[in-house]
């Protein structure tokens, strides 16, 4: 399989994903739930980019430190989305 420097795809990745959470913000959608968004997206990407990538290092059950790295930042991100998925804002007294 053919390896190549990430670099630039990171770049868009990071754009797109400031693009949408900006676009979310500007909407007022997903209160305290924008920053899991950003911990999904990112996590994901960041094991798909990884496996673009020459490997570095030791891998473990194919993939390697910062792939297991990224997929534990979704699996967080995805938790609190569920677990904040009925959150209601605490009226002001």
């Amino acid at each position: 399989m053919a390896r190549h420097p990430t670099q630039m795809l990171e770049l868009s990745v990071q754009l797109a994903l400031a693009a949408w959470i900006f676009v979310l913000h500007a909407r007022a959608s997903w209160p305290h739930r924008r920053l899991f968004v950003v911990f999904v997206t990112y996590g994901l990407a960041r094991v798909a980019l990884e496996a673009l990538r020459e490997p570095l290092g030791a891998t473990w059950a194919g993939l390697n430190i910062w792939q297991w790295l990224g997929l534990m930042l979704a699996a967080i991100g995805a938790w609190q989305l569920v677990r904040r998925r009925d959150w209601q804002p605490v009226p002001a007294p």
